[in-house]
């Protein structure tokens, strides 16, 4: 196993790029700083300890392990086996510091904010969810860019069918994607969010009256060879 030390980069001294999003912390409540939790991140179990209290606060998930309740609570130890190490410590940062740092080319940055929008979703934290969200909407207003196939599908599938998240792929893809560009990759993309994006582009077409759809059908006849 692979041991990870709680190490949150300092919220005043790492920042070394292009967007901080943060929920903003006006005061720093009282944890209980004596109890920690292990955390087995990965197929290789990289082991996180993180203070129970905190990651509480945040996590609705980890509050409910937490407890009595659970097998992971007696045991003192929660397995998260689908979740990358990277991904995980980026979490761990933003629980520690009130913020998460995007670092690196955008592309990867709309990566990172993707994955931990997943993370929060299996966490059930809704701040960090929200908190990825922002970012991920002001990449696609303000840099225009989004979420790759790779990311979407990996989204799609670890997502519930109610997802707000499901929602806002298909409204970003409907009103920001280049045709083109979407066409080209259509047969990659979640059969389901294609049938969603259809019947969007069904709900925003104008209906024509009777005149008006008789003239567009009609644009279909073939011209007929003179005998």
């Amino acid at each position: 196993m692979i041991v990870q030390t709680i190490a949150p980069r300092s919220a005043l001294g790492w920042c070394p790029i292009n967007i901080i999003l943060s929920h903003r912390i006006l005061t720093f409540p009282s944890h209980d700083y004596n109890k920690t939790i292990k955390v087995l991140i990965g197929p290789e179990e990289q082991i996180f300890i993180i203070h129970t209290d905190v990651v509480c606060a945040k996590s609705r998930f980890f509050k409910a392990a937490c407890s009595g309740r659970w097998k992971e609570g007696q045991e003192e130890c929660v397995r998260l086996p689908d979740v990358k190490p990277e991904i995980f410590q980026c979490y761990v940062d933003w629980v520690y510091g009130g913020i998460f740092v995007a670092e690196g080319p955008v592309d990867n940055e709309v990566k990172m904010a993707t994955s931990l929008y997943v993370l929060g979703d299996i966490l059930d934290d809704i701040r960090l969810r929200n908190t990825a969200l922002k970012a991920l909407t002001s990449y696609a207003c303000v840099e225009r860019k989004h979420p790759s196939v790779g990311s979407i599908r990996r989204a799609w599938i670890n997502t519930p069918s109610h997802s707000l998240f499901r929602k806002w792929i298909v409204d970003t893809t409907f009103f920001q994607l280049r045709r083109e560009h979407f066409a080209q990759r259509i047969s990659h993309y979640p059969a389901e969010m294609v049938q969603l994006i259809a019947l969007k582009g069904m709900q925003q077409f104008q209906f024509l009256e009777s005149n008006e759809l008789r003239a567009r059908l009609m644009e279909y006849v073939e011209v007929e060879d003179e005998a």
